[in-house]
């Protein structure tokens, strides 16, 4: 190729000249990146010296094999035409690549220009080898490490072993992690996939910190080419980062729902919490199985996740890298409505094992509906009243809490009909005079039936667009929907507080009729009756026969004992304080 191309044309100086030769150019480029990683350049002079070729001096003049490529790979980086640019700008990352990740300590930072320039670029292509370089270093730098433990384990001496800095790594996938949490979101399989091991593998070997790849790993659970790698990965944060894993439960899985409109594009009507497949097998089950291990962390799931609903919008996509329709769509009010009706199927289809956790999260939307419901009903009436047309952006919000509210107790309903939970026994949890905690049995309904009613009126509440957004019978709607699930629950907890209030003044009534002991002196008939007893039990004791008292024999040294010392014992009291043997 030296020969031939850039010996005797020297298209590098003449950029028009650059198209009739582009195919050798891409071809060279990907022949050099592969040998570059698996030629042994560190023994190349001495093999260079035994190949009669012309090429040899212009190969390893300087610095070397390594250093002319570098050269070599920034002369085609610089060149002018940004349309040949634009197609040789794979090959450059893969050829760089390979530089590094044969001598890392040299060509790290130019190769971190190289790859952070390719991420921000539109490119998925440029994306795709790029997260190739990066898990290939990744993956190198692994097995170096098991190999210098191993032969440590064995012979206790590393010296021989080259070792590279972990600090190089860590450089690196700090700079590009942004780039590759964006990338587990893409609609391509093969880039979501190849983000996911570089995660997996940096995680796991302490190269970053966890916390900010726990949303992309619990978004990961609705996705089925990543499913199993996250439920692994998750495994292993709560078994050594527990703390990190507890503290982004509510924003990963409002990730995961954002990433069902990113990675796979799907429509409103698509978005479900559960797999449509086995609709009673949640997306978020796999977390859910990992924390309901503990009663505490199960029961911070739930609180956690009641609370976003009524605190929190889901977030939105980034508009790097993501189409146009896809961020118009996640920046819809529909959008955020969907997101309410998403976790709702999400608890509705977890794998409940005993009856306190349904009863925990039951108590967690009460204690939610009492502290905010009545407030968002008034709200919602005083703006409804005074209604007039014009932006939505103030009635929004508090069309948001309003269905948010409608969307627990329909959950608080259908678990109710579930599981064969009543208030009275919710009651009991929440006093803690719950005896005693049994298995849960469902009764399998389906949860896309249940909850259509509530999808159905969010259809209706976004059928209007445009300045006729939230009219006035749209509000009316909403609000008399409000009103009347407040209404029926409330009604529900006082028939179930009146049945408890009658259910304690039968025990008290029952307790008073038992027969209490008597104080005091005791009647004729207690009196007659002891008596009686009295005199049975003295005949018993007259009829029996005493009993012979035996006389156990002394032992013989004892007795010989006391016949010598009979005397010293009449002596006086002067030796009857002294200690005698046989006393």
């Amino acid at each position: 190729y030296q020969r031939r191309v850039h010996g005797k044309v020297h298209f590098l100086k003449d950029s028009s000249k650059i198209p009739t030769f582009l195919p050798y150019i891409l071809r060279y480029l990907m022949m050099l990146s592969a040998f570059i990683r698996g030629f042994r350049w560190d023994d190349h002079l001495s093999l260079l010296q035994k190949i009669d070729t012309k090429c040899d001096e212009h190969i390893a003049q300087g610095k070397g094999v390594l250093s002319n490529c570098h050269l070599l790979i920034m002369q085609y980086n610089a060149l002018p035409n940004i349309q040949i640019k634009e197609k040789i700008d794979s090959m450059l990352v893969k050829a760089i690549g390979s530089l590094f990740i044969r001598d890392p300590k040299t060509y790290s930072e130019p190769a971190l220009s190289f790859l952070t320039q390719a991420l921000s670029k539109p490119s998925r292509d440029l994306h795709l080898h790029s997260l190739l370089v990066i898990r290939d270093y990744l993956k190198d730098e692994e097995e170096r490490i098991s190999t210098a433990a191993q032969f440590q384990k064995e012979t206790h001496d590393i010296r021989n072993i080259t070792q590279q800095d972990l600090g190089i790594s860590n450089h690196i996938i700090e700079k590009v992690l942004p780039s590759v949490i964006e990338c587990v979101g893409s609609n391509l399989d093969r880039l979501r996939e190849c983000s996911m091991e570089v995660i997996d593998i940096s995680v796991r070997n302490g190269i970053i910190s966890p916390i900010p790849c726990i949303e992309p790993i619990i978004s990961s659970l609705g996705d089925r080419l990543n499913l199993k790698k996250a439920e692994s990965l998750l495994m292993f944060l709560e078994d050594k980062h527990p703390a990190f894993l507890q503290s982004k439960i509510a924003s990963g899985i409002a990730k995961s729902y954002m990433s069902l409109y990113t990675s796979f594009n799907i429509g409103f009507n698509e978005a479900f919490g559960y797999w449509p497949i086995s609709p009673y097998n949640s997306i978020h089950q796999p977390l859910y199985a990992i924390l309901q291990k503990t009663k505490k962390l199960r029961c911070f799931y739930i609180t956690e996740l009641v609370r976003f609903m009524l605190s929190k919008c889901p977030p939105l996509p980034s508009n790097h890298s993501t189409p146009t329709e896809i961020m118009e769509k996640c920046q819809s009010p529909k959008y955020r409505l969907i997101f309410l009706i998403f976790i709702v199927e999400s608890f509705a289809s977890l794998r409940y094992i005993k009856e306190d956790e349904v009863l925990h999260l039951l108590e967690t939307i009460d204690n939610q509906i009492n502290l905010k419901g009545e407030i968002i009903r008034l709200q919602f009436k005083d703006i409804n009243d005074e209604y007039t047309d014009g932006s939505y952006g103030s009635r929004i919000e508090l069309v948001i809490n309003a269905m948010a509210i409608i969307s627990l107790l329909s959950l608080k309903s259908f678990l109710k009909s579930e599981y064969g939970l009543t208030e009275n026994k919710l009651n009991k949890y929440k006093n803690g005079t719950m005896k005693l905690v049994v298995d849960c049995h469902p009764k399998h309904q389906s949860c896309q039936q249940h909850f259509e009613p509530i999808r159905t009126l969010i259809e209706n509440v976004c059928s209007d667009s445009g300045p006729g957004f939230l009219s006035k019978p749209t509000m009316d709607l909403i609000y008399r929907t409000l009103k009347d699930v407040l209404q029926s629950d409330a009604c529900e907890i006082f028939v179930s507080s009146k049945e408890d209030h009658l259910e304690e003044e039968h025990n008290e009534d029952s307790e008073h009729r038992k027969p209490k002991p008597t104080r005091g002196r005791k009647s004729k008939k207690q009196n007659h009756s002891d008596s009686e007893e009295d005199e049975e039990s003295e005949e018993k004791t007259e009829n029996r026969k005493p009993a012979k008292k035996v006389k156990k024999p002394l032992p013989k040294k004892t007795k010989r004992r006391r016949r010598v010392n009979e005397d010293e014992d009449d002596e006086g009291s002067e030796n009857s304080s002294e200690y005698h043997p046989g006393q």
